[in-house]
């Protein structure tokens, strides 16, 4: 399971900083989470605070349960239909 997303860690890690850093999760596609948050300042907060909490996750795993994260962040406009977000802004950040 080398580089996807886990549900221990969506659960214990991604979530919360989403919701600490005043964000919400819009989807959750595969092995990936869209969230939008109303400041680009939360966003980046947000992404930084899960990068650091996979470090050091990673620090303390074996190779074989280190877990790459990578986290896309734009600022742009969206389409908005029934509760969901599609267009370039999607896009761009996945």
């Amino acid at each position: 399971m080398l580089g996807t997303l886990r549900k221990d860690s969506a659960g214990t890690v991604i979530e919360p900083k989403i919701k600490e850093n005043r964000g919400r999760i819009v989807r959750v596609i595969g092995d990936g989470i869209l969230a939008e948050f109303a400041s680009v300042i939360d966003a980046v907060r947000c992404a930084v605070e899960v990068q650091r909490s996979m470090a050091e996750h990673n620090a303390k795993a074996p190779q074989d349960k280190r877990i790459e994260f990578r986290v896309g962040i734009n600022f742009g406009e969206l389409i908005i239909e029934d509760g969901d977000f599609w267009g370039d802004g999607v896009n761009i950040a996945a």
